[in-house]
């Protein structure tokens, strides 16, 4: 093979890498109309921290004005933090429900905004005080713990949805679910606004578990980063070249010595 070859295809490999980088990325929008307390500044310490995501904030305003098709394009994971303002528009028939079917993820800690939940399976009570909340296993894999400073319960929900959070007395305070090809976790400890992920190792763990279970249906990713993805049919092919090109060069300077 010529030099010229085995160079045109070093640049394909290099294309190739670009390519599936940029799909393996993962954009936040985390909703920002309220109170959102730390939140903008965790989420910020939680992007630093995981190479491969990038985050903006969004309010409510542009969030209701996108299609579920804009949301879908834009966004890998919404965040609605406590407390954002009413006036957000997540109905779950004819927008939520549609943008996690696609693919879309959710973290959803906020109390304000759940009669968008009304069809969602979910009933919600009233302010719970207790601080003894336990994470339901895996949730609680990686030394995570959550903040829990809780407002309201979760009084019932159907099949839809698994609990990770409970009281002793085996009240819900936080449920996942996956619908279709995307997941939501839903929880009310409102994780985000309260702990400082710079200096509490355990929430910010906890939303690391968080965050593998809405990308991978799993909590089991590392605790610096997300979970390790299998590779996609075009990392399979840099994957292949890679070895084809190793196995042309090592056939070029064989062929150069029987030359010699």
């Amino acid at each position: 093979m010529k030099i010229q070859h085995v160079w045109k295809m070093a640049l394909l490999l290099f294309v190739m890498m670009g390519l599936t980088q940029q799909a393996s990325a993962q954009h936040v929008g985390l909703l920002s109309s309220g109170g959102i307390g730390n939140a903008a500044s965790n989420v910020a310490y939680f992007v630093s921290e995981n190479p491969g995501y990038t985050w903006e904030s969004v309010d409510n305003t542009t969030l209701n004005a996108m299609t579920v098709a804009q949301m879908n394009s834009t966004f890998d994971i919404l965040i609605v933090p406590w407390t954002i303002s009413s006036g957000l528009n997540m109905d779950w028939a004819t927008r939520l429900l549609p943008f996690l079917t696609a693919g879309g993820n959710v973290l959803w800690e906020d109390p304000a905004n759940t009669s968008d939940l009304v069809g969602s399976g979910l009933t919600f009570g009233g302010s719970y005080t207790s601080s003894d909340i336990i994470l339901v296993p895996p949730y609680d894999a990686n030394g995570a713990e959550g903040y829990f400073h809780v407002h309201y319960t979760i009084a019932s929900h159907n099949e839809d949805w698994t609990p990770f959070s409970v009281d002793a007395d085996g009240g819900v305070h936080g449920v996942v679910g996956e619908f279709g090809a995307g997941r939501m976790v839903l929880g009310v400890s409102d994780n985000l606004y309260h702990a400082d992920f710079a200096t509490d190792p355990a929430t910010y763990n906890f939303m690391i578990n968080e965050t593998n279970f809405v990308l991978t249906g799993s909590v089991s990713g590392s605790t610096t980063g997300p979970a390790t993805p299998i590779p996609t049919l075009g990392q399979w092919a840099v994957i292949l070249l890679t070895m084809l090109l190793g196995l042309v060069g090592v056939l070029t300077l064989s062929r150069r010595k029987l030359l010699n």
